[in-house]
């Protein structure tokens, strides 16, 4: 009998504890096959997996999905399922799977037809790939809804259920299924999480792909592969559960545990496209090497992690990758940049001092603060009024953090990390409120000239030539245009000198006896007054 769309059945068979939005595309795959739509429900109830009954899932998946019959009480198993569908009076099947199950699928379903039920055909086809960093519904999944309900997270699982109606009610059902009781607490600001990376941080990566490539360096040109083709190769590989462990790792780990009272979790990448692969030989490395974080994350969006959503209060974290920081700063999150095999651990001791310090200060966390935190992590002490780059904070997200030191050094002197040249005479006050002074305007300033003529960039006698910049830019954002405006006035002074002398040789030169022009009859008859 040739399969028609009256003959066929199409089902997707799944635990959906709880259904989400990444379900709501299966069932789309399902509805879009020729054939009559079922899906069909599991019975197992676990607290940890399975929260959710038969009846609760039965309730919120008819709530979620429309245009396709869900779930039989009678059915348990996938071959209770593919019998229904027999008595039905279904001759052809068609089962929608993940892709990582359709050869098992296949195997099984042929292996039983003709035994257990009989159809004329028994296809299985793919609902397509999920990546479980993706965001949205491509890497949505229950277990990610579960997650974010142990949690406390509603912001988040709301953010994977299809009908909003039954957002709050499915998920104190998924909490109370895995036993979670609620409690009332007052919401006062605690300390922040701490999420440590690993490649870079703990964990020399570099050295090991430096290695691995036949170089000195991991960016060295050369070597028997680039550095994009090794990646490639790593992939699938236990090259993550290979490397080498930083000497400063333990010692870093314990800092943490002392700022934070003893919870720490990592928050480390995986290699694009080995998420599984990467994760396990990660996983590997932290147990055999001796690290017992409260919990680990691998994922390529770690900024999911900047805030705590239960209480807002914005989490920290240690990373070499300075995008990583920028994208966790962004999101609200205190980012703190470590290398370690360039940065001393004094670093991140002072950052934890300075976080301390501020939330002592502090009854409430404000994005302001939390700016400003960010910023005395960067420069080592605290910041009230800050002249950093901060991207998308105060400036747009095109511009560097490094712009200010970058452009000065073009002009051919340095600044410090927040814009400002050294100040080596303090007492000096701030005197160019209308911005309209350069150094050749300021007391002393021939002093100063000589001085810059004859120092040489970076010692300590140019330094004190250019002592008295900071208190003419004050942080303005047209400090950089300073020695370009103090060469204009020195082009001035001596245009200015040579139309006086080429002025007084033209006077002389008139003939007022036989005077041309009008300028030469004016000056003439002006004479002729005195």
């Amino acid at each position: 009998m040739r399969a028609t769309d009256l003959n066929t059945a199409v089902f997707a068979f799944g635990r959906l504890n709880p259904p989400t939005i990444g379900h709501g595309r299966l069932v789309d795959v399902v509805k879009n096959q020729p054939g009559k739509p079922f899906l069909f429900l599991t019975h197992t109830q676990k607290p940890n997996t399975d929260p959710l009954t038969f009846q609760q899932k039965l309730k919120y998946a008819k709530a979620s999905f429309d245009g396709i019959t869900i779930g039989y009480p009678d059915v348990k198993t996938i071959i209770q399922a593919l019998q229904k569908l027999e008595s039905l009076g279904f001759a052809h099947v068609i089962l929608v799977a993940g892709s990582d199950r359709v050869k098992q699928f296949e195997s099984f379903l042929t292996k039983y037809n003709g035994k257990d039920y009989n159809f004329e055909s028994v296809k299985v086809m793919s609902s397509g790939e999920r990546d479980p960093d993706a965001e949205g519904i491509e890497g949505m999944s229950a277990s990610k809804m579960r997650e974010h309900a142990r949690k406390g997270e509603f912001d988040k699982f709301n953010d994977g259920v299809i009908n909003q109606k039954i957002a709050k009610q499915m998920y104190n059902d998924v909490r109370a299924g895995l036993k979670i009781q609620e409690t009332v607490t007052e919401d006062i600001a605690t300390k922040p999480k701490v999420y440590v990376d690993m490649d870079g941080v703990i964990a020399d990566f570099f050295s090991a792909l430096a290695q691995f490539r036949k170089v000195n360096h991991w960016k060295d040109q050369g070597g028997e592969m680039s550095v994009e083709d090794s990646i490639k190769m790593i992939a699938g590989t236990d090259f993550f559960y290979t490397l080498p462990v930083f000497p400063t790792a333990k010692q870093l780990i314990t800092m943490v545990q002392s700022f934070t009272g003893g919870e720490w979790y990592i928050c480390s990448s995986p290699l694009r496209g080995d998420h599984e692969n990467s994760k396990k030989h990660k996983l590997r490395w932290l147990r055999d090497n001796g690290f017992s974080p409260t919990g680990t994350i691998i994922t390529g969006r770690k900024e999911s992690y900047a805030v705590n959503k239960t209480n807002g209060i914005p989490n920290i974290l240690i990373d070499d990758k300075p995008s990583n920081i920028e994208r966790w700063i962004a999101k609200g999150g205190i980012g703190i940049r470590y290398q370690a095999n360039k940065d001393n651990l004094s670093r991140i001791l002072i950052a934890f001092k300075l976080v301390e310090t501020y939330f002592e200060k502090n009854d409430s966390i404000t994005s302001e603060l939390v700016s400003k935190m960010n910023q005395a992590v960067n420069t080592g002490k605290l910041v009230e009024h800050g002249g950093r780059i901060v991207k998308g904070i105060n400036t747009t997200h095109d511009v560097g953090i490094d712009a200010i030191k970058k452009q000065s050094a073009k002009l051919g002197f340095n600044v410090d990390n927040d814009g400002y040249p050294p100040k080596l005479r303090e007492e000096l006050k701030f005197q160019n409120k209308s911005g309209d002074k350069s150094l050749l305007t300021l007391p002393g300033t021939k002093k100063f000239q000589k001085m810059k003529k004859t120092s040489s960039p970076g010692t300590e006698k140019w330094f004190k030539a250019y002592r008295t910049l900071p208190y003419l830019t004050k942080g303005r954002k047209n400090h950089y245009m300073l020695p370009v405006k103090e060469q204009i006035n020195i082009l001035e002074n001596q245009i200015k000198q040579l139309k006086e002398k080429w002025s007084e040789k033209y006077k002389k030169a008139i003939d007022c006896s036989n005077p041309k022009g009008f300028s030469q009859k004016a000056h003439c008859a002006g004479r002729k007054k005195k």
